[in-house]
Formats: C-alpha cells, structure tokens, sequence
C-alpha cells in the first residue's frame, strides 16, 4: 500500500489514516 506522496505503507498506518480522514472529512485533501 502507499500513501498520495508514493510512501509505502503497512496495513495498520492505512487502517490509522482512513480513520483520521472519517473522523475529519471535513479537512481538505
């Protein structure tokens, strides 16, 4: 998995991120 800047990810910082843009969806991309 990678982020919008290419970085590689493990599955728990994606699962930490998609929670932090659920929780503030709000904030622009």
């Amino acid at each position: 998995m990678r982020d919008q800047a290419g970085n590689e990810l493990c599955t728990i910082d994606v699962a930490e991120a998609e929670a932090a843009r659920q929780a503030n969806d709000n904030t622009p991309l």
